[in-house]
């Protein structure tokens, strides 16, 4: 069991019996350490994952289009269940900052 810090209520991690998880010193995040693997797991676990990334692709294929234009729709709903980020706009003029900075290098 972990529990995060300034959070009562604790919080269960199921793992492989190769992951820890352990807290960092600063708050609300989880270090997760992972032991060492062999060349055969580490080739088994990319394998794995080649065959999830198969399968979305052949779901994504198969999904009508009318189902995805509806959960676009329910997804550009859902922004106003998210409060305002105080840091986007910072962020974001940060961003502009760095690509003017890269035009101005590159361009003259």
């Amino acid at each position: 069991m972990v529990t995060i810090a300034n959070d009562p209520s604790p919080i269960v991690k199921i793992s492989p019996s190769n992951q820890l998880t352990a807290l960092s010193s600063s708050p609300r995040r989880i270090i997760t350490l992972m032991a060492a693997i062999t060349p055969t797991e580490a080739q088994a676990y990319f394998k794995r994952w080649e065959l999830v990334k198969e399968i979305e692709l052949v779901e994504l294929r198969r999904t009508s289009m009318d189902v995805k234009l509806r959960q676009l729709s329910a997804l550009m709903a859902s922004r106003g269940l998210f409060g305002v980020d105080p840091e986007r706009e910072n962020g974001v003029q940060l961003v502009r900052d760095r690509w003017a900075c890269l035009r101005q290098a590159l361009c003259g």
